[in-house]
């Protein structure tokens, strides 16, 4: 029995099957026009969604690095003529809505979908197949390509920038001087992510202080190995409450010293 089979085509064949045929690219899908002279070439089809979004698409049919730049020239050229072209097919395309750019290949390389996560603009990469039916017919099948998302800056943390993620700048006092207070106990306070410290003593890691934007917080480990609650520092008593309450027994239990003036203050 005659079988399916995936043909290559001519870009010029390949577009023709995407214009008669536009629903394969993505559901609602509708043609405007082909061949679109613009400033820097013919843009190979402009459409709308099912939304009215302007929809800017490039063809290849081998892969080519340039094809984001290349559709990227065609995007800029419909979007700064947005409402011209709004008007030359009226209550097709929604002026309100920012343009999309699809490109139609048979791949993408790795190269190109890393740079397209930095484009900051609706787009949308399809890979495409030809079938051949059995009696001669074509039709074209677009798949999706995932694009990730933009990585986020991996912050190196520091004491002076755990710090001044808070924005009360009298809890950022108090918590330098709860800083200072520790580091004078011989406490070694490590920055980790996400603004946390963790507290080392004797080579044993006994509690975190974590910076948020208006207060700073302290879990403190028993010597049971149980956590203390998260206790919420907003001002100077309480700091002084959990010290006293929380910090300084597991602290002695694990071979600190204070001073009869460090006592004293804590009274």
């Amino acid at each position: 029995m005659p079988k399916l089979a995936i043909v290559e085509v001519t870009e010029k064949e390949l577009e023709h099957l995407l214009v008669n045929d536009p629903q394969c690219i993505e559901e609602g899908m509708q043609v405007l026009d082909r061949q679109v002279p613009t400033d820097t070439g013919f843009l190979d089809i402009l459409g709308t969604d099912r939304d009215g979004v302007l929809s800017v698409i490039e063809l290849k049919v081998v892969l080519d690095e340039g094809h984001l730049d290349q559709g990227l020239r065609y995007y800029d050229w419909a979007r700064t003529n947005l409402e011209g072209i709004a008007r030359h097919y009226p209550k097709k395309v929604d002026v309100d809505q920012e343009p999309a750019l699809v490109l139609i290949a048979p791949t993408f390389s790795q190269n190109l979908i890393r740079m397209a996560k930095y484009v900051d603009v609706p787009l949308h990469f399809k890979e495409y197949r030809v079938l051949e039916l059995p009696g001669g017919e074509r039709e074209v099948v677009c798949k999706s390509v995932e694009i990730p998302e933009k990585p986020g800056i991996t912050r190196i943390p520091t004491q002076g920038g755990n710090v001044a993620y808070m924005e009360s700048l009298e809890i950022r006092a108090i918590c330098e001087n709860a800083i200072a207070e520790l580091a004078a106990m011989g406490v070694e306070l490590r920055p980790k992510q996400n603004y946390w410290f963790a507290c080392w003593y004797k080579g044993k890691r006994f509690m975190y202080l974590g910076c948020k934007k208006k207060f700073f917080v302290i879990e403190v480990e028993q010597p049971d190995g149980s956590w203390s609650r998260r206790n919420r520092v907003t001002n100077q008593d309480d700091w002084q409450d959990v010290m006293r309450a929380e910090i300084l027994p597991v602290y002695h239990a694990v071979g600190g010293t204070t001073t009869d003036a460090q006592v004293e203050r804590r009274r």
